[in-house]
């Protein structure tokens, strides 16, 4: 079906486009703003027993998701010793297509295939929801477990859904032996796990600048 604008209706149209148009839409594009993929766990003071962006250093690295979402990571022990025993739960956001297809291109790449066939299985099957009950729990799943700590959620989606919260941490991103944090405090500081984020709703932001210079990975 040919777009409005194709039709010559529209002007131009606003899109979250993954990938380049065809040539032969015969539409032109350009990049107005960036968004990012943001993965998290649930947030907790660094001072709680047991605090997950604690013990995670405030951060994970791309082979450790990629591991996790293709069902070959699944005790938190292999992240902290700290968590050891500790079952990991990872969450998927069913009503963003758009931030699970991104996931897929930056994160699992060639395990793609791999990550949708053990989806199906009974024996590893990630939790899909909306983001609202996404957040809900995995921090439930924190908050219901401390005293034994038999899980650790973990989920990711879209930083500009995310942001302005403290039911979940938006974890840093390792790559290269580089840790990136996505979010910064009005001090122009990146978040860490001793951030209180209840404290400072609406005080942190993403940070335009490793976004724009492509530091984010």
């Amino acid at each position: 079906m040919r777009s409005q604008t194709q039709l010559g209706k529209a002007e131009f149209a606003l899109t979250s486009a993954i990938a380049p148009f065809p040539k032969e839409s015969g539409l032109t594009e350009q990049v107005v703003a960036y968004d990012g993929l943001g993965v998290f766990v649930a947030f907790s003071d660094a001072r709680r027993e047991n605090s997950i962006p604690t013990a995670l250093n405030g951060r994970i690295t791309l082979d450790q998701l990629k591991r996790i979402y293709t069902g070959k990571l699944t005790d938190a022990g292999e992240l902290n010793k700290n968590l050891r025993g500790q079952k990991i739960v990872p969450y998927i956001p069913i009503d963003d297509p758009q931030a699970l297809e991104l996931f897929k291109q930056l994160v699992l790449q060639d395990d793609t295939q791999e990550f949708d066939d053990r989806s199906q299985k009974a024996q590893f099957r990630p939790r899909r929801t909306n983001y609202n009950q996404m957040l809900a729990k995995i921090l439930e799943s924190f908050e219901t477990t401390q005293s034994s700590a038999k899980t650790v959620g973990i989920g990711f989606g879209l930083l500009s859904k995310i942001s302005g919260q403290c039911a979940v941490y938006p974890l840093a991103i390792a790559e290269k032996g580089e840790a990136v944090q996505p979010l910064i405090q009005k001090n122009g500081e990146p978040i860490t796990p001793n951030t209180n984020l209840c404290n400072t709703k609406g005080g942190y932001a993403p940070n335009l600048k490793v976004f724009s210079s492509r530091n984010y990975p």
